[in-house]
This record gives structure tokens, sequence and C-alpha cells, in this order.
């Protein structure tokens, strides 16, 4: 979990995402998808543009901005 943690703020300085140490370590995409646009909105970033260098696929953030309610042009 430790590894994980450093990797994540290592790529992203200025979003502080923090994972209790009994976090499974499979998170479902779905979930992952979450944590990334809420501490994304917390420090302001644009939360697309977040989930896309996170590497989750058109069709996952259009699918995740569709179940918030946000009509996306993606």
């Amino acid at each position: 979990m430790k590894t994980l943690n450093e990797s994540f703020r290592s790529k992203f300085a200025d979003i502080f995402i923090k994972l209790d140490r009994d976090y499974p370590t499979h998170i479902p995409v779905g979930v992952m998808i979450e944590i990334v646009f809420e501490a994304s909105k917390k420090v302001g970033i644009d939360s697309y543009s977040v989930l896309k260098r996170c590497h989750f696929t058109e069709e996952e953030i259009r699918g995740y901005f569709e179940r918030l309610g946000k009509r996306t042009e993606i």
C-alpha cells in the first residue's frame, strides 16, 4: 500500500489520495475512478484530464459521468 501511495503521489503531486493500510489491493475500476474524481475536485484540477492521465478509458470515464448525471462530449 505504501508503494501505491508513493507512486500516485509522484505522478500527481497536487492531488492527495490517501488509501488506508487495510484497503484491498484490488480496487474495482468504478471505485478508483470515484477516488480520483473526488480528489481532483478537491484541488480544483480538471477531473477529465486527471482520469485520462490515470489511463482510464473513454468508456469508463463516460460511464462514470453518466452515472453522476453529467452529460459529456467525450
